[in-house]
């Protein structure tokens, strides 16, 4: 996939890359992806990105069990472009949109691409 923001769910496995702003504000760093409205935070700069790792395993593991997680990642914007293949269209229109969004625009922040693959252990 050409996009920097794609997820791919397989029968027991979540691929996925997303563009996650880091920034700091009052002593404490936060990573944040627009492309799911997802938040880590932290007193360091790597302990804000491992917290933002956890809250994507637990939003990707509680779709999953639900089985709503096409259906909320339709709502953020994302597009099936094959099966259980996803991306976002416009991550800049997502930030626009988003109140976390408006936050980054007051505050400095590093851009950086964060990886992700989990096994789904009860598939």
């Amino acid at each position: 996939m050409k996009a920097s923001n794609y997820i791919r769910i397989q029968k027991n496995k979540i691929e996925a890359a997303l563009d996650v702003f880091v920034y700091k504000k009052d002593g404490v760093f936060y990573a944040y992806s627009p492309a799911l409205d997802l938040v880590g935070y932290d007193y360091t700069e790597d302990g804000a990105k491992e917290s933002f790792g956890v809250v994507m395993q637990d939003f990707f593991e509680f779709g999953i069990k639900r089985n709503t997680l096409e259906a909320d990642l339709t709502s953020h914007g994302w597009k099936e472009e094959k099966k259980s293949e996803f991306e976002i269209p416009n991550i800049w229109a997502v930030l626009a949109n988003s109140p976390e969004g408006n936050k980054l625009a007051l505050t400095q922040y590093e851009k950086t691409s964060v990886p992700f693959e989990h096994e789904l252990a009860y598939c």
